[in-house]
């Protein structure tokens, strides 16, 4: 792999990364997150138990 190649590769990472963080900080994902995030993160686990 060419380290230019491997530069686009972590620079997407990166980009992927912050563009991520972004929308999470944003207060209307926030919110959602807050309010719904503990009934997402039950529906997941129940499965998993079981």
């Amino acid at each position: 792999m060419s380290k230019g190649k491997l530069w686009g590769i972590i620079l997407l990472i990166l980009f992927v990364l912050g563009f991520g963080i972004w929308l999470y900080t944003s207060s209307d994902v926030k919110k959602d997150v807050d309010q719904e995030g503990v009934g997402v993160l039950d529906d997941m686990t129940i499965p998993a138990v079981d």
